[in-house]
């Protein structure tokens, strides 16, 4: 699922963030989790998306080769809306 980056709710970052998870858990993708639970569940503060977009960061870099290009496409739209969280900018 193509989140927009733009206009994404907090509901559908947590689903979208959870599908991944929960998608990872099935296929026992260890890499994959064992990153993006470092900042999974958000936490609503700066802070909390500072730590979700590294954790995505890192899916990107050290799981790279257990993502389906669809999961890809939606690690890199989290990695940008916590961007945005994070620095503020639109």
């Amino acid at each position: 699922m193509a989140l927009d980056i733009d206009n994404a709710s907090p509901e559908e970052i947590h689903l979208e963030a959870k599908r991944l998870v929960d998608g990872w858990c099935d296929r026992r993708c260890l890499r994959a989790l064992r990153h993006a639970l470092a900042g999974w569940p958000i936490m609503p503060l700066t802070d909390g998306w500072a730590a979700f977009m590294d954790a995505m960061k890192n899916v990107r870099a050290g799981a790279r080769d257990e993502l389906t290009a669809a999961e890809l496409e939606s690690v890199d739209d989290l990695i940008r809306i916590a961007e945005r969280a994070v620095y503020r900018h639109r």
